[in-house]
C-alpha cells in the first residue's frame, strides 16, 4: 500500500502505511507542521525519515535489549531491526494495513503474532482525523495473547527547530547515561525554563520529563502548535540534537526502559488477554499572535 492522502480545506495529511503506519507530511491551516519525508525509492524508505511514527508496544529504549517478565527473559534486541536497545518498539518497523479511508479520516492497523523479540501477540490501530487546523490520532494497543502483556505506547513527531520555542509544564527531567537511559531525576532548572519557553536551537536534549500535564505548545514566527494528549500522558521525551535542524516532542505513557523499572512509577501498563491501552494525540495550529495557554 502506497501513501494515503487526507484533506480538509487547505489541510493535508499524507500517511505511510508501508513505513510503520506513520505520517509522511502534515499541513495544517496552510503551515508545514511536521518534518516532510524526503522523496526516495520505495526500497530506501525508512520510518526515521517520516514526520511522525508510533512507539508500540514499548517506548524509547530498553537497557541492554532485554528485561525479565514473570520469570523469563524477553530479548527485544532479537526483534525487528535487531537494535541492541530495541529502540521505539516493533510497530514502526512493520508495514501496516488500511482498515478504512475517507476524504478526511483513515484507520491503519498492524498485527504482531508473537515471535523473536516479543512473544506476546498484539494488534495496534491508529485512526487519523483531519480538520482544517487540527489532526487527531487515536491509538489503541490490544493484547491478542492468552497471558498478561506489559505495554506502553507513544507518538514520535519531528518538528523544525528553526526559530522554535517549546513550552510545557513538567516538574523535573531524568538525567541520562551514555546509553541514553534515565538514571536519576533532576533537570528542575530546565523544566522551569521549559514552562517559560525553551529556545530549541540553543538546547541539546535527549531526556524524559516527568509530571507533565499532557499539553505542550510550540511556537514559530509564522504559527503556533498546541499538542494535547487524551488522557493526559505523564511523560514527555524531548529530543533536540545539536545542529540537527529538527526536534522531537514525544508524548509517551511510560519512561524509557520502563519494563526494567518499578511498575508503580515507570508507567508500565499490564494488559490482560483481550484488554487494551488507548491514547489520543491532538495537534492544533493557530496564528502566532494567538498561542494557547498551558
Amino acid at each position: 500500500m502506497d501513501r494515503i492522502t487526507l484533506q480538509a480545506d487547505n489541510a493535508i495529511a499524507t500517511l505511510a502505511p508501508d513505513v510503520g503506519g506513520g505520517i509522511a507530511s502534515l499541513i495544517l491551516a496552510g503551515h508545514e507542521i511536521l518534518r516532510r519525508e524526503p522523496s526516495l525509492p520505495v526500497a530506501k524508505r525508512d520510518p526515521r525519515d517520516l514526520g511522525e511514527f508510533p512507539m508500540v508496544p514499548w517506548v524509547n529504549r530498553i537497557a541492554n535489549g532485554h528485561f525479565t517478565w514473570r520469570g523469563r527473559v524477553i530479548n527485544v534486541a532479537e526483534g525487528p531491526g535487531r537494535d541492541p536497545q530495541g529502540l521505539h518498539g516493533i510497530a514502526w518497523r512493520q508495514p501496516w494495513s488500511v482498515l478504512d479511508q475517507g476524504e478526511g479520516a483513515a484507520s491503519l492497523t498492524m498485527t504482531w503474532d508473537g515471535g523473536a523479540g516479543w512473544p506476546f501477540p498484539f494488534r495496534v490501530t491508529r485512526r487519523f482525523i483531519l480538520a482544517p487546523s487540527a489532526l487527531t490520532i487515536e491509538a489503541r494497543l490490544t493484547n491478542l495473547g492468552s497471558e498478561p502483556m506489559p505495554a506502553a505506547l507513544g507518538f514520535h513527531p519531528y518538528f523544525s527547530s528553526r526559530s522554535a520555542t517549546l513550552r510545557a509544564r513538567t516538574s523535573s527531567g531524568w538525567i541520562t547515561d551514555a546509553a541514553g537511559l534515565p538514571t536519576s531525576l533532576g533537570l528542575e532548572t530546565v523544566a522551569a525554563r521549559m514552562q517559560s519557553g525553551l529556545l530549541i536551537d540553543r538546547e541539546q536534549l535527549d531526556n524524559c520529563f516527568a509530571g507533565w500535564d499532557g499539553i505542550a505548545v510550540m511556537e514559530w514566527p509564522t504559527h503556533s502548535l498546541t499538542m494535547r494528549t487524551d488522557p493526559a500522558m505523564q511523560f514527555l521525551q524531548v529530543y533536540a540534537p545539536a545542529g540537527g535542524g529538527y526536534f522531537c516532542v514525544e508524548p509517551q505513557s511510560a519512561l524509557p526502559d520502563a519494563f526494567n523499572r518499578d511498575a508503580g512509577s515507570s508507567g508500565v501498563c499490564v494488559l490482560a488477554p483481550g484488554a487494551y491501552l488507548c491514547a489520543n494525540l491532538h495537534l492544533t495550529a493557530t496564528p502566532p499572535a494567538m498561542p494557547a495557554r498551558i
